[in-house]
């Protein structure tokens, strides 16, 4: 696995989080509707896109499933 980025906090109350990209182009990221994440200490596993969109140098997603900032905080150093 190549790591691009990595999940910071939530963004807003309704399960976004921001990302942020170890890329040159952020935006590219965006092309994938699934990204492998790691959580610490269980091994990869499949995170499903919902929304994403480029914020300033950052990204902000929404993760399929993902609903309130309790859940976008639960994959915040990811």
């Amino acid at each position: 696995m190549v790591v691009l980025g990595r999940i910071g906090a939530p963004f807003g109350v309704r399960g976004w989080v921001k990302v942020l990209p170890f890329t040159a182009q952020p935006q590219n990221l965006l092309d994938f509707p699934r990204w492998w994440i790691a959580p610490a200490g269980d091994g990869w596993r499949e995170l499903a896109i919902a929304e994403s969109r480029v914020h300033g140098k950052a990204l902000v997603v929404r993760p399929d499933g993902c609903a309130d900032r309790a859940q976008a905080q639960a994959l915040r150093g990811t």
